[in-house]
């Protein structure tokens, strides 16, 4: 009996650490969409933000045009830009990949840990995109849970 209440006790740490880390990458998501997306997508993902730009992507719609699933592995990629191809055009959005690996990389000296950092600071931001999509029409919103980062 003792054997399952410590197991059980140290599940429940385990689970209670788990959404302490998600609220923490939740309010870092927000923060850092805050500070870096909002003056051109809008506070909502709409694209409200100024100054208007004629290419400016409705971050809420990016489930509904992707057949009702959220492209995680897409929105990273175009979020991070490091291997951006040119042959598909100008990018109008900043490299977020490599201005976050300046700033991670400042004083550390350990090349996986600036590059997680980066991945970190990303996941975040893709966590907050995710919860702003909007339902289809008809349909309720789902439960807010965090996309798979596909780690």
């Amino acid at each position: 009996m003792r054997k399952i209440l410590i197991v059980g006790a140290l599940l429940i740490c385990g689970l209670s650490e788990t959404a302490v880390a998600d609220e923490a990458s939740a309010e870092a998501g927000a923060r850092e969409y805050a500070n870096s997306c909002a003056a051109c997508h809008g506070p909502d993902g709409k694209g409200g933000g100024q100054p208007p730009a004629a290419r400016v992507v409705d971050l809420s719609q990016l489930s509904g045009k992707n057949g009702g699933v959220f492209p995680t592995a897409r929105v990273y990629a175009t979020i991070d830009g490091r291997l951006a191809v040119a042959a598909h055009g100008p990018r109008d959005m900043p490299v977020w990949g490599r201005i976050y690996t300046v700033l991670a990389g400042a004083g550390q000296q350990d090349p996986y840990l600036t590059e997680a950092a980066v991945r970190a600071r990303i996941q975040a931001l893709i966590d907050h995109i995710y919860l702003l999509q909007e339902p289809p029409a008809g349909k309720r919103r789902p439960a807010a849970t965090r996309p798979a980062s596909g780690r």
